[in-house]
């Protein structure tokens, strides 16, 4: 059961038709390999919760798994958080949870004086992206708006590129570069 890779659609329908204990070793591996994924499936946790509640589940595997789902759930509740705000530079490397049809907002601080704009570089799964005019007449901010059509696993890189080289010659400016990760639900 403590295999390094274990397929979790495997192992937890397995644990709970066996007929021996199941042990607090055995739901640490489970955990521990929940764990490595960004996001599980509805029926992988459901499979977690009905271990925790199996008979034959002990103690101290019950502790381990109800402490996994309780991470898992104020894990996804932070990262559907982060997405209903304007995403800012704070959120660099961070992951996002949205739905389908969501608007998702990015304000990122802008250099223009140094001539400096924010592009998208790479954005997977196709989405609907605008670039909005910047709101703020004091602060120089890239407004985007992105929408997924379509669910899954999603990534969003964007790069600030300088538009005017004579700006930055002399000086050690260097662009900066922005990521996020996005699970559409």
């Amino acid at each position: 059961m403590t295999s390094r890779r274990m397929s979790l659609t495997a192992v937890l329908p397995q644990l709970l038709h066996d007929t021996d204990c199941v042990s607090f070793y055995e739901a640490l591996a489970v955990a521990q390999e929940a764990r490595r994924h960004d996001s599980l499936d509805a029926s992988v946790l459901q499979h977690m919760v009905h271990l925790h509640d199996a008979p034959h589940t002990t103690d101290g595997a019950r502790t381990i798994l109800s402490d996994f789902v309780r991470t898992y759930q104020a894990r996804i509740q932070q990262e559907r958080l982060l997405a209903a705000r304007p995403v800012t530079l704070k959120d660099h490397g961070k992951m996002l949870r949205t739905t389908v049809g969501t608007t998702l907002v990015l304000m990122l601080d802008e250099r223009r004086a140094a001539g400096f704009e924010w592009n998208v570089t790479s954005c997977s799964g196709d989405p609907q992206l605008t670039r909005l005019p910047d709101p703020s007449e004091s602060i120089a901010r890239a407004c985007f708006e992105i929408v997924w059509s379509q669910r899954g696993h999603m990534f969003l890189t964007l790069r600030e590129e300088c538009s005017d080289l004579s700006r930055t010659k002399g000086r050690s400016v260097q662009p900066r570069q922005f990521e996020i990760q996005i699970v559409v639900e």
